[in-house]
């Protein structure tokens, strides 16, 4: 008897409680997330931004190449704030998502050329622009919610 009935956002309906969906108009009920967790984009991004500092001091071919370290700068630093942001405030702000999104493209720019050019040159290539399509993927989803 002390249940509580789930209120459709979208039209109004009162839905039976533990509802996924709106019995009327099949709107998704709660809090409209796609399972999105701000700390999961933010674990995506810190592992990225840690892997960008990594490799930025590290790396000699991103050291000599003035055009990746500055990628590479502008992806961690990115990176940083959007951690910061997702992991403090356990939901995905525009600015902190864009930062992420950021972060990861500029990354994923600097790893997919290194891949790129270690598949050419027989030095040492990993794959590791995964790292950013992954954290692109969780990004979108949250976007998307």
């Amino acid at each position: 008897m002390g249940e509580s009935y789930v209120k459709c956002p979208k039209c109004g309906f009162e839905n039976l409680p533990g509802s996924a969906y709106c019995s009327r108009c099949g709107a998704k009920l709660g809090s409209l997330s796609t399972g999105c967790e701000g700390r999961s984009v933010a674990l995506l991004t810190l592992t990225g931004t840690a892997y960008m500092l990594i490799l930025l001091a590290t790396n000699a071919i991103v050291q000599r190449l003035t055009l990746l370290a500055l990628l590479s700068t502008a992806s961690a630093v990115a990176g940083v704030y959007a951690c910061y942001s997702l992991w403090s405030s356990r939901a995905g702000g525009r600015l902190a998502l864009a930062s992420a999104a950021l972060s990861s493209i500029l990354g994923l720019l600097v790893t997919g050329f290194l891949f790129y050019l270690g598949l050419y040159v027989r030095g040492a290539f990993g794959p590791a622009w995964v790292i950013y399509a992954a954290s692109l993927w969780e990004v979108w989803r949250c976007k998307r919610g």
